[in-house]
């Protein structure tokens, strides 16, 4: 992800930022799923109990507070600025979910690569969730 957001930020020429809190759900010690629904199933349970350590080293509850703080004070410490964040699609859609009332499971699925949502500032609003940004 740190490639991608540098990546970015190259090709629209503007500053980058690396915020250690941004990153993926931890799941270093997560199993690897062969078969993808194996791997969905487990996602959607861990979705479905986000304050129980179901996936990795940490709740999904916990991997949002991370990324809702860290989002929230890129919003304070630079106001009056649009801010893109690079980051990973679980986390991304507990924000969604949190921000907008969707359906968590519903929204990791319909992630694509590359896709993006949109929030007002400074308040984070949900506006929309773009999964095909290159389609005319």
């Amino acid at each position: 992800m740190q490639q991608t957001g540098q990546g970015l930020a190259s090709k629209l020429d503007i500053p980058v930022e690396i915020a250690p809190d941004l990153h993926e759900t931890l799941r270093d010690t997560a199993p690897y799923f062969e078969d993808v629904d194996q791997f969905r199933a487990a996602i959607k349970a861990a979705m479905d109990e986000p304050e129980g350590l179901l996936y990795g080293e940490e709740t999904f509850d916990d991997a949002y507070t991370r990324f809702n703080e860290c989002v929230r004070e890129l919003t304070v410490t630079n106001p009056n600025q649009s801010i893109g964040v690079v980051t990973g699609g679980t986390v991304l859609a507990l924000f969604i979910h949190r921000k907008s009332g969707l359906d968590t499971y519903k929204v990791w699925r319909s992630l694509t690569m590359p896709c993006y949502a949109v929030f007002t500032l400074p308040d984070l609003n949900f506006l929309e969730l773009v999964t095909e940004p290159f389609k005319s």
